[in-house]
Parts: structure tokens; C-alpha cells; sequence
């Protein structure tokens, strides 16, 4: 045999000695399953190495499903594989980045609060001694998400919004299947919620779902405005009509009120006359009342129209100014600084009331936070578990762990992401009919996700920060290129050549 046959022979030989030597010592370490199975995701993770996007799809699918995933399978591929897929990610961002040199200056703004918010989660952990690996879970579980925006934005492009426009709309159809199943009693799967509250779909969670349900409700009124075949109408309605039973049967109540909201805000958002407006708006209060009075014939129809009565509402406010909720924030705006000695920085990273603080039961978080769950009747206390009765709160997260100062870094940012999307709706920047749909919908959600921190803390969720920045990234320029910057880089071109042809593409988007 020559030496030019044998050497690939040789290599795929070594290749997979290496492989097995690797999975020898990964069983020795972690047992049979797990170190196969952690073998096995990292050759996969190798493989989608030279494909981003699908990379970035296989993420959003997984995150989507990873809660239901974790309570059947807990072991370490699955607690960690949401982890393991954003360090991967970051891997192949800075890959290409570091090849192409392409810079963004479109996303200035996201780079400045994300280095704001490293450099003073890390002021904030050495000022108040807080263990090294506390701060770095509190970074890793709050921030990864913002990395999504360099990374989406970097490798979708305008012909990719199609399939994010799908991706969302299957994803929730899923949730669908799931709880209309349960619903009728044909769904196999186990559900570890009952009553009220069983639909969680793949482990999102009532609320979640209830969500779910209102993003998509925006995204169909959206593409019914912008559809024109006669089939993309009777299928923007019959998903329109799917999404509201959704969020019915999510019984997420405080979820109506804010999708009343998030509909209002988002037909006032794009430039059109105001006798459209007003016809608009008055088919949306038609459609209301007709919805209501279908709602009527459904065996919760009591429970609903209890929770929208004058005198329950001003019960359920009073409790929740009275009770844990305002007692949480009247304890963090008064009392909590005082126990800090710079506060303006916070009580560290993962040292108070995030998720990381409560879970490892650091003083502060027991002071301020857990003390409900330690109660002995912890559900009597917090409204039976409803999201107006505990103290846990997104809003109060930031601001007990990084101050005033990362309150306003970590909202900021949220809120300076609609603002800029809406300002390009109301101007009429957007041509490309994808991007008007998700950039009509946007402003509104995103401010729905901001408004839901004030009631819970869901910074950490990776399926609801994933997915928002996702799309964020897709509608953040109304620019229409058909090619992303991570793909300009030719080979008869400097990186400085395609930097220019950018720069001077993008520059009337920016703001």
C-alpha cells in the first residue's frame, strides 16, 4: 500500500482510537449513559460547527422543550444542554468574527449595556466578598441571553425570516397539541400541574403559555394586515382564532388584560389613516364581545367572569400591595440598602434575589425573598400561589444584586429595543413584508415581558429571554439585505472592503 492510501487510513484509524479512548474515560467519570451521551453531543456540536443557523434553530427548539426534557430525563446532557449550546454558540461567533472582522456598530447600544453589566457584576461580587462561582452563575444564567442579539443578527438575514416567522408559529402549535390533549383527556404524557392550571405544554407553565399565546395573537394581526392571497387569510385567522383559545384555556387571567394592551399599543404603532384606525379598532371590540360571549359556554366561564368583577379586582390589588409583592419591594427600596455598603453597585451578583441567590440560600435571599417559602402555610401567604402573591420579582432581582445602576443597564436596554423598533414602525421603514409583520408585533411583546418582571422574576428563563432576543435581532434594522454580514466576506475581498460596503449599507438605518 503507498503512502498516499495508507496515511487517511491512519487518520480515521486515530480518529476513532481518540473517540473511544475519550468515551472510555467519560464512562469511567460519569457513568455508561451520561458519558456516551455527552460524547455523543459533542461530535454533534462539532458538526453544526460550519452551521450557524441551524445551530441557532436547534437552540430555540430545544429551549422550547428542554423543561419538559429535564422533569423526564435529569441528568447532566439535559440540565446543562442550554449552557452547553450558547458556549458553542459564542465559540462559532467569535470564530467568524475574528476571520471577517466585521463590526456592528448597529448594535452599539447592546454592546455598551453588556459590558456595563459584566463590568459591574464583577464590581459589584469583589465589593460585597461574593463567591466567585455565585457571580459567574448569576452572569451565565441573566446575561447569555443578550449574546443572542450579535449572534442572530450576524447570521440571519432577510431571506431567513420566513422560517423564524414558521418556527414561532410551530412551537406554539405545539403547546397546543400538548394542552388540547390534556384538555380532553387523550394525552399520554404525564402533567405534573391539575385544575386550572394544567396547561403547560412542553413545561413552559400556565403562565408561560399564556404568553405564548398573546405574542402570537400580535404576530397574526400583523400578517392578516400584510397578507393578501385569500388561503393566508383563512390561515391567519384560523391561527388567530387557535392562539385565543390558547390563552383561554391558559386561564393566565392577568394575560387577557395585557394582550387588551399589546393589541391596543400595536394597532397604533404603523402610519395609517385615522378612519382605519377607528374601523379597527371598533372590528376589535366586535371581535371581543363575540369571544366573550363564546367564552360564556365553557365550563370555567364562572371562574373567568369572577376574576374580571370590579370587587374581586380591588380585593386582588389590595392584596398585592398589602401582602408579600409590596412587602418585597417596600423591604428592597427601603430597608435593603441600608444592609449593603455600596449599594449603589448592589448586594453582588447571586448573593440576593435572583434565582441564584434564592436557590443557594444566601442570607440576604432568606431575609428578603424566601422567607414566604419557609413559611409554614407559604401558599396562604402568597395568594395561593398566584403571581401577584410572592416576592420574587424580576424588577427587584436586578436591583437587590446590581443596584440602581444594573436596574437601569438591564431594563434600559429592553426598553430602548422597542422604542427603536417602534419609532422604525411609525416612520414606515419597514419594506420587507416578513419584517414588517414581526417588527409590527414586536414593540408590544417586549414591553409585555418587561411589564411580567414587575409581577415575577423570569430574567432566567431561557425560552422566554431566548426567544424575544432572537427576534429582536430580526427586526432591529429595517434594512432588507438578503445576505448577512457574517456571510460578505469574500475571497477577493479585505475585510476592511467588506467593513465599508456595511458601514455604507446600513448607515440610514441607524437612529
Amino acid at each position: 500500500m503507498s503512502p498516499s492510501r495508507g496515511a487517511p487510513n491512519l487518520f480515521v484509524a486515530s480518529v476513532v482510537a481518540g473517540f473511544l479512548l475519550i468515551g472510555l474515560v467519560l464512562i469511567m467519570l460519569l457513568g455508561a449513559v451520561q458519558g456516551w451521551s455527552l460524547l455523543i453531543a459533542g461530535v454533534w456540536g462539532a458538526m453544526l460547527i460550519g452551521r450557524p443557523k441551524l445551530l441557532l434553530f436547534i437552540y430555540w427548539c430545544w429551549i422550547t422543550v428542554s423543561i419538559y426534557v429535564q422533569s423526564r430525563f435529569g441528568n447532566m446532557l439535559t440540565i446543562w444542554g442550554d449552557e452547553m449550546l450558547v458556549g458553542l454558540m459564542v465559540g462559532v461567533l467569535l470564530t467568524h468574527h475574528i476571520r471577517a472582522r466585521i463590526f456592528l456598530p448597529e448594535l452599539k447600544m447592546v454592546k455598551r449595556a453588556l459590558m456595563g453589566l459584566v463590568g459591574l457584576i464583577v464590581l459589584s461580587a469583589l465589593a460585597n466578598r461574593v463567591p466567585k462561582l455565585l457571580a459567574f452563575h448569576f452572569a451565565l444564567q441573566y446575561m447569555r441571553f443578550f449574546l443572542l442579539v450579535y449572534y442572530a443578527y450576524y447570521f440571519l438575514s432577510t431571506k431567513d425570516l420566513p422560517t423564524v416567522l414558521a418556527t414561532i408559529v410551530w412551537l406554539f402549535l405545539l403547546q397546543v397539541v400538548l394542552n388540547v390533549g390534556w384538555l380532553f383527556g387523550i394525552n399520554p404524557l404525564p402533567n405534573w400541574m391539575s385544575g386550572p392550571d394544567f396547561a403547560i405544554g412542553t413545561g413552559l407553565g400556565a403562565n408561560l403559555v399564556g404568553y405564548y399565546s398573546v405574542a402570537v395573537i400580535c404576530i397574526m394581526i400583523a400578517y392578516l394586515r400584510y397578507s393578501s392571497r385569500p388561503w393566508q387569510k383563512i390561515g391567519g385567522v384560523a391561527l388567530l382564532l387557535v392562539a385565543l383559545f390558547q390563552l383561554y384555556i391558559s386561564f393566565t387571567f392577568h394575560a387577557y388584560l395585557l394582550c387588551a394592551l399589546c393589541v391596543a399599543l400595536q394597532l397604533y404603532l404603523p402610519p395609517r389613516p385615522v378612519h382605519e384606525r377607528v374601523m379597527q379598532l371598533g372590528l376589535a371590540s366586535v371581535a371581543a364581545v363575540i369571544l366573550v360571549i363564546i367564552a360564556s359556554q365553557f365550563p370555567a366561564a364562572e371562574s373567568v367572569q369572577r376574576f374580571f368583577h370590579p370587587d374581586y379586582l380591588k380585593f386582588r390589588w389590595r392584596n398585592m400591595v398589602d401582602g408579600p409583592k409590596g412587602q418585597s419591594y417596600k423591604n428592597n427600596f427601603y430597608y435593603l440598602p441600608k444592609e449593603v455598603p455600596f449599594f449603589l453597585v448592589g448586594a453582588g451578583a447571586g448573593n440576593a434575589g435572583s434565582m441564584v441567590g434564592r436557590m443557594n440560600r444566601r442570607p440576604l435571599a432568606d431575609k428578603y425573598f424566601n422567607w414566604v417559602d419557609l413559611a409554614i402555610e407559604a401558599k396562604s401567604i402568597s395568594g395561593s400561589g398566584s403571581i401577584a402573591g410572592g416576592p420574587m420579582t424580576g424588577v427587584l432581582a436586578l436591583w437587590s444584586e446590581l443596584g440602581p445602576i444594573g436596574l437601569l443597564l438591564y431594563w434600559g436596554l429592553q426598553v430602548y429595543a422597542a422604542v427603536r423598533v417602534a419609532r422604525a414602525v411609525r416612520r414606515g421603514e419597514y419594506k420587507n413584508r416578513y419584517k414588517q409583520i414581526l417588527a409590527e408585533a414586536y414593540p408590544s411583546v417586549q414591553m409585555m415581558l418587561v411589564a411580567v418582571n414587575l409581577l415575577s422574576d423570569y430574567c432566567f428563563l431561557a425560552f422566554m429571554n431566548g426567544g424575544i432576543w432572537i427576534w429582536a435581532a430580526c427586526v432591529w434594522t429595517p434594512g432588507d439585505s438578503d445576505v448577512s454580514p457574517s456571510a460578505r466576506l469574500t475571497d477577493t475581498e479585505e475585510p476592511s472592503d467588506v467593513w465599508k460596503k456595511v458601514r455604507e449599507q446600513r448607515a440610514e438605518a441607524l437612529p
